[in-house]
């Protein structure tokens, strides 16, 4: 009985973290990506959606909307297409996953009204680091 009270106990604690960080993602966003060598590349304000996104990766991904795009470098980070996000243990992972094998992702831990981490690909190859990126909640 302890036993499976504790159980329960450890669930409703992550289930009030998955929330908490889930409110987190409320309002607009600016996301700044810049490549490795510090130049800005993609500006634009986005929103975290609860509707369900196309993945090939497992897991439950959600859509980001692009509400607004101020600069976009080429194809450097593909901003126009469709994006997905998910929320892990309070770490944030977003970008293209419908193209199966040909995933562009940026990802970083969640902080109050903060997220900034790597952008890099990922394939059955590897991957590799392609550049950095910000994103901050806009008052």
């Amino acid at each position: 009985m302890a036993r499976l009270l504790s159980l329960l106990l450890r669930s409703l604690a992550i289930m009030t973290c998955q929330l908490a960080w889930a409110s987190d993602l409320a309002g607009t966003w600016r996301l700044e990506v810049q490549d490795l060598k510090k130049q800005t590349q993609v500006l634009a304000v986005v929103r975290f959606s609860e509707q369900s996104a196309p993945s090939c990766m497992a897991g439950m991904w959600k859509l980001l909307v692009v509400e607004s795009i101020a600069k976009q470098s080429g194809q450097f980070f593909p901003i126009s297409t469709v994006l997905a996000y998910t929320l892990q243990d309070g770490f944030l992972t977003f970008g293209r996953t419908e193209i199966c094998d040909g995933y562009l992702f940026l990802s970083g831990p969640m902080k109050t009204g903060m997220v900034s981490g790597d952008f890099s690909t990922l394939s059955i190859g590897g991957g590799q680091q392609l550049g950095t990126f910000t994103l901050r909640r806009i008052p």
